[in-house]
C-alpha cells in the first residue's frame, strides 16, 4: 500500500520584514492567498497523481487549488481534518521588533509546540488529530492502495511521523517546498508472504 504527500504549490505573498502585529494580517492574507499557477509542477507530483486511485485534499484553498491543478479537474475529495496546524498569531515579543513572516513563523512554531496555542489548536489538540488523520489514509490505503493528500507541509510531517509508529515506512523528512512530494508504503506480512507495492 502506498500513501502520497504532496504540499501545496506556492503562492505571491509578501516576504518583507514586518512587526508582530503586521505578521496577524499576513497570517490572514497568506490563508487566503491564491498560489502561483505559472509555476511548473514538478514530474514526480504529478506521476504520484496520475497512479493513484484516490486523491483527497484539505478544504483550504491553496490544497484545493493545488488539486484541482493537479488532477485536471478530476474529482477529489476535500476533508478540514487535514487542514494545516495553525500557529498563533499574537505573540509576547516587543511591537517593535520586525521579522520576516517566516522567521515569525518559526517563532509562533515553537512557542506553539512548548504550549502556547492562543486562539488556535493546541500541540496536543492537532497530534490527537494527525491520529485521527491517519486512520482515515490508511482505511483509504486498505480500500484503494494508492493513495495521494495534497496538504501541508507541517501537518503532512505530523500524519507521517504516525504512519512510521504504525510500520510504515518513508523518509525522516518531509520534502515541505512548494508541490514536493513524499511517499510513505506499507509492507504487509501475510502467513509467511511478503506484499509489496512499488512505485
Amino acid at each position: 500500500m502506498q500513501i502520497s504527500f504532496i504540499r501545496h504549490g506556492s503562492s505571491s505573498v509578501q516576504k518583507k520584514a514586518i512587526t508582530v502585529q503586521e505578521f496577524q494580517e499576513w497570517l490572514q492574507r497568506y490563508e487566503h492567498e491564491d498560489i502561483m499557477r505559472e509555476v511548473e509542477i514538478p514530474i514526480e507530483a504529478i506521476e504520484v497523481v496520475e497512479s493513484s486511485k484516490f486523491i483527497v485534499s484539505s478544504d483550504q484553498k491553496k490544497a484545493v487549488q493545488s488539486a484541482t491543478m493537479l488532477t485536471n479537474n478530476v474529482i477529489f475529495m476535500q476533508n478540514s481534518l487535514f487542514r494545516e496546524a495553525a500557529v498563533p498569531s499574537i505573540l509576547p515579543v516587543p511591537k517593535w521588533i520586525k521579522c520576516k513572516p517566516e522567521v515569525w513563523m518559526f517563532l509562533s512554531r515553537a512557542f506553539w509546540m512548548i504550549g502556547y496555542s492562543r486562539d488556535v489548536e493546541s500541540y496536543l489538540e492537532v497530534q490527537r488529530r494527525a491520529k485521527q488523520a491517519a486512520d482515515v489514509l490508511v482505511g483509504y490505503a486498505n480500500v484503494y492502495q494508492r493513495v495521494t493528500l495534497i496538504g501541508h507541509s507541517y501537518f503532512n510531517a505530523m500524519i507521517g511521523k504516525e504512519l512510521s509508529t504504525r510500520g510504515w515506512r518513508g523518509p525522516l523528512l518531509f520534502h515541505n517546498k512548494p508541490w514536493g512530494c513524499t511517499i510513505y508504503t506499507f509492507h504487509e506480512v501475510t502467513e509467511g508472504n511478503v506484499f509489496v507495492t512499488y512505485t
